[in-house]
C-alpha cells in the first residue's frame, strides 16, 4: 500500500518532476501521525503544496528554456532580470540584488564557491552579483525541471553543472563553501521536520551561512513577523552562531552567520 500510495504521487502530473526521496521521506513522517492511507495521502499533499505546489507552473518552465537560448554577452543581465521575474520572490529582490550581494561580500570577502539551498531560481542572479570570474555555485532543489534549465544556464556561462535534484532536508549538502544562501526556507524545514533548524544549521560545512525571512505574509501583512522570527529563529540561531550583520529591504530580511 505505501509503494501503491507514492508512485500514483510521484506520477502524478503535479508533481512526477519532484525529487522522490521527498516523497518517501515526508510519507514516513506523515504515516506516524494517521492510520487510514486517505489521511496519510491526504497530509502528504498538503506538506508537498507547502514547499513546492505552488512554485512554478508549465508554460513558466518553457518561458525560462525560451529566454536562455537567448542569452548573449551583450544582455546577460536582461535575460536573467525577465527570468527572476517569473516567481514572485526573486521578483522582489531585483529592485536590491545588487545591493544585497555587496553588502554581503563587505562582510564574506568575494566568494569562489556558494551553496544555494531549496534555490528555486536564485541561481539567475549571479551575474547581479559583479563576480570577475566564475564560482563553483552548488545549486540545490528538489525541482528535476529546475535544475536542469540552472544546469543549462551554468554551461552558457561556462561554470561547473552543479546544479542538483536532492532532498536537502533529509540529506544536507556535505561541500565545503565559502557562503550558503538559505532563502525563506527555514520556516519550511520547521514545518516538515520539527526542531531541526539547529542541527541542520550546524551540519552545514559553509564558513558564512545567510538567511532570510519574509517581512511581510503571502496576505501581505506585516504585523509581528519580524517579532516571531527574533523569538523563534534568531534566538535559537543566537546561542551556537555568530550573528555578523542583519540587511532589511522592503519585503524580506537577510541575516549573515558565522560558526
Amino acid at each position: 500500500m505505501q509503494k501503491d500510495l507514492i508512485s500514483k504521487i510521484l506520477n502524478s502530473k503535479k508533481y512526477r518532476h519532484i525529487c522522490p526521496d521527498v516523497v518517501i521521506n515526508i510519507y514516513e513522517i506523515e504515516s506516524k501521525k494517521f492510520k487510514k492511507q486517505k489521511d496519510i495521502l491526504k497530509s502528504v499533499k498538503r506538506r508537498l503544496h507547502q514547499i513546492y505546489g505552488s512554485f512554478l507552473k508549465p508554460y513558466e518552465y518553457r518561458k525560462i528554456e525560451k529566454y536562455l537560448d537567448l542569452i548573449s554577452d551583450n544582455n546577460l543581465k536582461n535575460i536573467c532580470k525577465k527570468i527572476l521575474e517569473i516567481h514572485t520572490s526573486t521578483k522582489e529582490r531585483l529592485s536590491f540584488y545588487e545591493d544585497l550581494y555587496r553588502e554581503i561580500f563587505e562582510v564574506t570577502g568575494i566568494p569562489k564557491s556558494i551553496s544555494d539551498l531549496a534555490c528555486g531560481l536564485n541561481p539567475f542572479s549571479i551575474p547581479f552579483m559583479n563576480l570577475n570570474k566564475s564560482i563553483n555555485y552548488f545549486a540545490y532543489d528538489i525541482d528535476e525541471q529546475l535544475i536542469n534549465l540552472i544546469n543549462k544556464f551554468f554551461k552558457i556561462m561556462n561554470f561547473p553543472s552543479l546544479g542538483i535534484c536532492q532532498d536537502i532536508i533529509f540529506n544536507p549538502p556535505y561541500e565545503n563553501t565559502d557562503l550558503c544562501f538559505i532563502f525563506k526556507f527555514l520556516p519550511i524545514i520547521e514545518k516538515i521536520k520539527r526542531n531541526f533548524i539547529l542541527e541542520f544549521l550546524k551540519g552545514l560545512n559553509s564558513r558564512f551561512i545567510i538567511i532570510s525571512f519574509p517581512l511581510k505574509s503571502l496576505t501581505g501583512k506585516e504585523k509581528g513577523m519580524l517579532e516571531h522570527y527574533n523569538k523563534f529563529y534568531i534566538t535559537i540561531i543566537e546561542k551556537f552562531f555568530k550573528i555578523l550583520k542583519s540587511i532589511s529591504f522592503q519585503n524580506e530580511i537577510f541575516i549573515i552567520i558565522g560558526k
